[in-house]
């Protein structure tokens, strides 16, 4: 339908918003680019585009809407709540040593993050102070988390393993 050109290296994430707006990260170690487009109704042209820059989100699956105007993205053992209509990082939660590989959103508005040396946070809504920490979860990086119903998740993992948690 259409191409979305403006990121200056690789692409790693990216996003629907409930408000229909698509983001997308770009990110090395140097830097990186957040980018907010706009789409007409049939998402095949660009309306309006807004960067933010200096936003890392280096891995896939770190980029996830926690409201209508922000978002929460995984980088070097930090996660970054970012105000989107603001173009301001709000908040960066150190939580994990190693980079974060994936960052999901529960039913209750909880963020939970892995990382690749097989960890699991749990961060809790609104202040974002770790509510609990899974040490070794899985044995080596934890590739995605998916919410699943009653505020439980699920995690995949290059240990071969998938596993559901009960939060």
């Amino acid at each position: 339908m259409c191409s979305l050109l403006g990121h200056k290296c690789e692409v790693t994430s990216i996003i629907q918003m409930k408000n229909k707006k698509i983001v997308s990260t770009s990110g090395n170690k140097e830097g990186g680019m957040m980018k907010v487009w706009t789409m007409n109704e049939n998402n095949d042209e660009v309306l309006d585009v807004e960067s933010m820059t200096n936003v890392f989100c280096y891995c896939m699956n770190s980029l996830v809407e926690i409201d209508d105007n922000k978002v929460a993205l995984g980088g070097y053992n930090v996660i970054k709540i970012v105000n989107i209509n603001k173009k301001q990082i709000e908040l960066k939660i150190e939580c994990h040593k190693y980079l974060i590989s994936s960052v999901s959103v529960l039913n209750d508005g909880s963020i939970v993050s892995a990382s690749e040396d097989g960890n699991i946070c749990v961060l809790k809504e609104y202040y974002y102070d770790i509510l609990k920490s899974i040490d070794y979860a899985h044995d080596i990086i934890i590739f995605s988390l998916c919410t699943l119903s009653n505020n439980s998740f699920c995690s995949s993992s290059k240990d071969w393993v998938f596993k559901i948690w009960s939060f």
